[in-house]
């Protein structure tokens, strides 16, 4: 599923400068690491949103704004989320189907809803049976389903992040300290956090040649 036209640049908390950036990307770790997802396989999710951030929060408090095919917007409507649908994937291969695939971290309590004969609610018929594949999802509190590489995890999340992991690895995969350098070798969440600290490793040692510090403002 794509990022629908309802959620505009207002609901995008952008890092406004390094310290931001480091503050925020401390906040998702500690994120990480209040829900369990540490050893848990990274979901991702395809956003098209210019920026050179590795990092940004986005507010999901809009309501009654989804759209698509009767079928699917019966199917939403049925499992009742608390708020407007997150559309996620397992792979980062899924994910560029529907933008530039970026590492998912929710920043609230979160709602899981996972159907194992649906690969994409928007490619339900709508002449299907809509009680009957309600009544197929299975719905989990703060976990994420092991799913099919494959099909779709719905989420009800107030607030989240989206992690640019390709920025962080476009600086660091040629250094001496990259220890994850490329998409493929992101498989669990401890993996992001290991992908953060090599960034971070690396800009302090950039930094340092050029007499700066890290993360402080000018």
């Amino acid at each position: 599923m794509k990022f629908k036209e309802y959620l505009l640049t207002d609901a995008i908390l952008k890092p406004n400068s390094t310290k931001d950036e480091l503050s925020m990307m401390n906040t998702v770790i500690n994120s990480i690491k209040s829900y369990g997802l540490f050893n848990s396989p990274v979901i991702w999710r395809g956003f098209n949103h210019r920026t050179s951030s590795i990092v940004y929060k986005v507010t999901n408090d809009r309501s009654g704004s989804y759209y698509g095919k009767q079928a699917a917007m019966n199917i939403i409507k049925g499992l009742g989320l608390q708020t407007e649908p997150i559309f996620i994937t397992r792979t980062y291969n899924n994910a560029r189907f529907f933008g530039t695939p970026h590492i998912f971290v929710p920043d609230s309590n979160f709602i899981s809803y996972y159907n194992k004969d649906v690969q994409d609610v928007m490619h339900v018929d709508n002449n299907s049976n809509v009680d009957e594949i309600i009544s197929g999802y299975v719905k989990n509190m703060n976990k994420i389903p092991a799913s099919g590489n494959w099909n779709e995890i719905i989420l009800s999340c107030k607030s989240y992040y989206l992690i640019n992991q390709a920025h962080m690895i476009f600086h660091v995969q040629k250094s001496r300290y990259a220890t994850i350098k490329n998409p493929g070798n992101i498989s669990t969440y401890k993996d992001v956090v290991k992908l953060y600290n090599d960034y971070v490793s690396y800009f302090k040692w950039f930094y340092k040649q050029r007499g700066k510090e890290f993360g402080k403002d000018d």
